[in-house]
């Protein structure tokens, strides 16, 4: 009998450890970089603002303009083109072929690394109705999620423009009718986010695969299996392997409202008229 009972005590104290390791590892954690202040670009006219993985910088002004910074944040290039209006999408996956997409005429824009033009293209001329989102994918295929059919497509680019080479099937009927945000391609994964319901996840043949449980976010980014974002004033990490999220101390001078971007040992915020850069510590 005594056996028995100390066979339960045993039980019940490996099970109140599990239960713990697990309650903790889904507490999220903050991460504890320390940040110093690399450069401050000040009097800027900067609408938003992306970075690439050679740590350029690029600002969409007011005046839909796009400027591009270096890594040491000075000055590099300018491209101006107002006939199409606003520039409602930029994807800088690649800074050699860059992305711009006018919302109102439906149009792509490629420009390469000193932001010369490379092609524009009438998506409508293409069969597609309505671009939701789009993305620059791993082998330079242009991704674009057609939300008036609900399908993606893939474009490859030759020296004629650009030609499909894959459609997807019909995808998960929870993307219908959703405000749609980014689109990530990564490692022949497709992440389409859509704040009200999460980040969905295809393959590249559209095949659904999971949504991420993460509501509201935007300025998604992808480096190593990391996903960063915004959500509730905090930037945020959610590691792609693991699922584990952790909240990223940013520099006390910023204010959990700035947008934001990571880049490897970099952190940038967003001010009224400037762009600040920290290095990791």
């Amino acid at each position: 009998m005594k056996m028995l009972k100390s066979i339960q005590i045993v039980m019940n104290f490996k099970y109140s450890l599990l239960f713990f390791a697990f309650f903790f590892a889904t507490i999220p954690s903050v991460s504890a970089q320390e940040w110093k202040l690399f450069k401050k670009n000040d009097s800027l006219d900067c609408r938003y603002f992306l970075t690439d993985h050679l740590k350029n910088i690029y600002i969409i002004t007011h005046k839909n303009e796009l400027l591009k910074y270096d890594s040491d944040g000075y000055f590099d290039s300018r491209f101006s083109f107002k006939k199409f209006g606003k520039i409602g999408y930029v994807d800088v996956t690649n800074p050699f072929k860059i992305i711009l997409y006018y919302t109102d005429y439906q149009c792509i824009v490629l420009i390469d690394a000193a932001l010369n033009p490379i092609k524009t293209v009438f998506l409508n001329d293409m069969g597609v109705a309505n671009a939701a989102t789009m993305a620059i994918g791993d082998a330079g295929h242009v991704w674009i999620y057609d939300s008036g059919v609900n399908m993606i497509l893939r474009y490859s680019i030759d020296a004629t423009g650009f030609k499909l080479s894959y459609k997807s099937t019909t995808l998960n009927q929870d993307l219908t009718g959703q405000k749609i945000g980014q689109m990530l391609i990564r490692e022949n994964l497709i992440y389409i986010n859509v704040p009200a319901k999460g980040v969905f996840v295809f393959d590249q043949f559209g095949k659904y695969i999971k949504t991420l449980d993460i509501l509201n976010a935007s300025g998604l980014q992808i480096i190593e299996n990391q996903l960063f974002y915004k959500q509730n004033n905090q930037f945020c990490k959610f590691n792609l392997q693991t699922l584990a999220k952790s909240i990223l101390n940013i520099p006390k001078d910023v204010s959990g409202d700035r947008y934001m971007q990571i880049q490897k040992g970099r952190l940038y915020a967003q001010r009224s008229t400037s762009i600040d850069v920290y290095d990791e510590k």
